[in-house]
C-alpha cells in the first residue's frame, strides 16, 4: 500500500494534529512525502515554504521502524502549474536544455543520497484540476 504524507501538516494544521510517528508504517510498502520544491534558478531540491529539512530526516527515519518501507519524495505540486508563481516555469525551464536536465538530475541524486530517499514522484497538477473534477457517483 502506498500513502502520501503532507509535509506542511506538521506546521500548518490547527486541528487533527498528527505526527510522523502516527503513520502506520507496518501496513505500507511505500510512503511519499509531499512536497519538496525545486528552486527555479538552481534546480536544487529544498523544503517547501513553512517547512524545514527536519521533515526529510524524520520521514526517512521511519525505515528503522519498517525496514522494507520505501520512501519517496514528491516534487512539484499545483504551484508548479499555476500562473503567477515563481515556480510555474520550472518544469519547462528544467527540460529546456541538457545542461538544465543534468543539473537537476545531479541535485536530485545528491538530495536523495543525503536524506535517504528511495525514489522520486514528479507531480504536475493545477488548482483548476481540483475544481473541474466531477464526483464518481
Amino acid at each position: 500500500m502506498v500513502s502520501y504524507w503532507a509535509g506542511w501538516s506538521l506546521t500548518t494544521r490547527s486541528c487533527s494534529k498528527r505526527t510522523i510517528d502516527d503513520i502506520p508504517v507496518g501496513s505500507l510498502t511505500h510512503l511519499n512525502l509531499a512536497f519538496a520544491y525545486i528552486e527555479p534558478n538552481t534546480f536544487e531540491i529544498v523544503p517547501m515554504p513553512r517547512t524545514s529539512d527536519d521533515v526529510f530526516s524524520q520521514i526517512t527515519n521511519l525505515k528503522q521502524k519498517a525496514p522494507g518501507l520505501k520512501i519517496w519524495i514528491s516534487l512539484g505540486g499545483w504551484t508548479y502549474s499555476d500562473n503567477g508563481t515563481d515556480t510555474q516555469p520550472v518544469w519547462g525551464d528544467l527540460a529546456r536544455t541538457s545542461e538544465n536536465r543534468f543539473k537537476f538530475a545531479a541535485n536530485l541524486h545528491k538530495f536523495m543520497k543525503t536524506w535517504g530517499f528511495d525514489g522520486v514522484d514528479l507531480v504536475s497538477e493545477s488548482q483548476d484540476d481540483m475544481h473541474e473534477r466531477q464526483p464518481l457517483t
